[in-house]
């Protein structure tokens, strides 16, 4: 998963739980997770990526990556994908809508044309009543 905690924190811990529901903890990556600390945050995500199968794009309303920013890993970790033509499956949060190019750098201007899903915090994410199972709607 590439998400920016200020953005979307609790969307992405809830994908999270719904993703390692549906595939397992061992085919789940997110960084605070599983960067053990004291790693090289760039090796471990660059050699994530080498063996995923999709990359999971969580795009809240203030993804937009930071041009003053001096280290992105978000951008890093999506151009990388983008670089190895992993497949990327944009999440939007909410109402936000797709990022327009020209806040988008180049690198990552292909994310664009990606067909995105949509989680909200209903009818996706529900929580578990009577018995019944929550659900992840993406």
């Amino acid at each position: 998963m590439s998400y920016r905690r200020e953005d979307s924190a609790v969307s992405s811990s809830r994908l999270h739980d719904r993703l390692i529901d549906a595939f397992g903890d061992d085919h789940v990556f997110r960084d605070i997770d599983d960067i053990p600390a004291g790693t090289d945050f760039t090796s471990v995500i660059v050699r994530t990526l080498e063996r995923t199968d999709v990359v999971v794009a969580v795009i809240g309303p203030r993804w937009m990556p930071d041009p003053g920013r001096e280290t992105d890993y978000v951008r890093l970790e999506l151009a990388e994908a983008l670089r190895s033509e992993r497949p990327i499956l944009p999440v939007l949060v909410g109402d936000t809508p797709m990022p327009q190019p020209s806040g988008v750098p180049e690198v990552l201007q292909p994310l664009l044309t990606r067909s995105a899903a949509r989680v909200r915090r209903d009818p996706d994410f529900i929580v578990m009543r009577s018995g019944r199972s929550a659900r992840f709607g993406v």
